[in-house]
C-alpha cells in the first residue's frame, strides 16, 4: 500500500521543526519563549499525525 503524500509531508515538518525545536532549547534554554512556541508548534503537528494515523475505517451503517 502506498504511504499518503501528505503524511510523508507531515512526517517531515515534524521532523524539521522538532531539529530546530532542538537547536534552539540548546542554544536559548528549554523554557525560552522560542523553545516553548516550537513545542507548542511540534505538539499541533503531532496531534494532527496521531489523528490522521489513528482514524479507523467508516463501517458502514446499515438501516433495515
Amino acid at each position: 500500500m502506498k504511504r499518503d503524500d501528505n503524511l510523508i509531508e507531515l512526517e517531515h515538518k515534524i521532523e524539521i521543526l522538532r531539529q530546530d525545536m532542538m537547536n534552539t532549547a540548546t542554544e536559548e534554554g528549554y523554557t525560552s519563549d522560542k523553545s516553548v512556541r516550537l513545542s507548542q508548534q511540534l505538539d499541533t503537528l503531532l496531534n494532527e499525525y496521531y489523528e490522521r494515523t489513528q482514524r479507523k475505517p467508516k463501517s458502514k451503517s446499515r438501516t433495515e
